[in-house]
């Protein structure tokens, strides 16, 4: 009862939210869809033990809640300052009245969900089928309608990466800061791309000017990895890999920057198309490996469109999604979680690159 209660709160306010921006009527109704779906998701389509990390954001928001602890809300989790910590801050800071079950937290997601949707449609970037894709690319679906941090991470990614590619660097890099709290390594994404953008788009195209990218390139790299360090990367990679039930005996370590390199940019295309069918364990993996395969095709069309038009704000994107391929690829091994990491860079380049490369510029800047 309490739920229905925050439900008929927090869609009320996303409905004043799109009527007030002339969202379509049938855009509307796919929104309100998705409040349905938060529903079906926890203790029916799965058990909420699926997920058991919404246990821990209700618990920590609960106590943040409860106690009005808004200015030493570290104090009500284990970890303190964990990502877990700062996104149930997040969370007892939304309009929702009551902080009752993982649905709650559901609902809130959803909210951020939709109100991503009025903004990017506003700014038109959900028009024809970049919008049919926002609404019912299944991934997104599925984790806007759970309790987890990952729609947070989302908002602001979208937010950031948007400002950027419309020119507003300043804007962006205000937006991306709270990833530092909530998702830290996809803000060494953002910057690192942003600086692998520019290195890339400096100059002409002359021999000379290709070489000091090149060496650039070579220089970044290696500050990364020794800022970074082998041994970090290797205990991280070694930890999801156990956890994927891998025998620790037969993992074989990071051998150098070099191996780095090559581990990363093999894993950028692994880690988009996994579970591959012949991996695939149950009715939800096999879903998934349907999914990756169409979502690879969609962005093998955009990328082909993209070397006949050269949009220079796709490039970007295109960095960015590769980056963050590398990154993941190179340490996650789960297939669960790799699905959790890489639909926020899946829909952000999408969508983006969509408008970009397909609409008129007359219509679209």
């Amino acid at each position: 009862m309490i739920d229905l209660i925050n439900f008929l709160f927090i869609f009320s306010i996303t409905f004043i939210l799109m009527i007030s921006n002339n969202i379509p009527r049938i855009y509307i109704l796919f929104i309100f869809m998705h409040f349905m779906f938060v529903f079906l998701l926890n203790g029916f389509l799965f058990d909420i033990s699926y997920f058991p990390d919404q246990n821990r954001y209700l618990m920590v928001t609960d106590a943040i809640r409860e106690n009005l602890g808004f200015l030493n809300y570290w104090e009500y989790d284990r970890n303190k300052f964990g990502a877990v910590t700062n996104s149930s801050l997040l969370f007892s800071l939304s309009p929702m009245l009551f902080v009752e079950s993982v649905y709650s937290l559901a609902l809130v997601n959803t909210m951020l969900y939709s109100l991503l949707f009025i903004f990017l449609y506003k700014k038109g970037y959900l028009n024809n089928y970049a919008g049919i894709f926002y609404l019912f690319f299944p991934s997104l679906a599925l984790y806007s309608g759970i309790g987890l941090r990952d729609t947070w991470i989302l908002f602001f990614m979208v937010l950031s990466i948007y400002y950027f590619i419309n020119g507003k660097g300043i804007v962006s890099f205000l937006l991306a800061l709270p990833l530092l709290f909530i998702k830290y390594q996809n803000f060494a994404v953002y910057i690192i791309s942003v600086v692998v953008y520019k290195i890339l788009m400096f100059g002409k195209q002359s021999l000379i000017n290709v070489i000091i990218k090149i060496t650039l390139l070579i220089l970044l790299f290696q500050l990364l990895i020794n800022i970074i360090g082998i041994e970090f990367l290797d205990f991280y990679r070694a930890a999801f890999y156990a956890e994927d039930g891998g025998k620790i005996e037969n993992y074989i370590p990071l051998d150098g920057a070099f191996d780095v390199l090559i581990k990363s940019t093999i894993g950028a295309f692994t880690f988009m198309l996994r579970p591959f069918p012949w991996e695939v364990n149950g009715a939800f993996q096999l879903i998934q490996s349907f999914e990756n395969i169409l979502i690879f095709f969609i962005i093998a069309i955009l990328v082909k469109k993209q070397f006949e038009i050269k949009n220079e704000r796709v490039w970007f994107l295109l960095v960015f999604l590769f980056i963050g391929m590398s990154l993941y690829g190179l340490i996650i091994f789960n297939f669960g979680t790799a699905i959790r990491y890489r639909y926020t860079f899946v829909v952000i380049f999408i969508v983006f690159s969509y408008t970009l490369l397909y609409m008129k510029k007359n219509k679209y800047k």
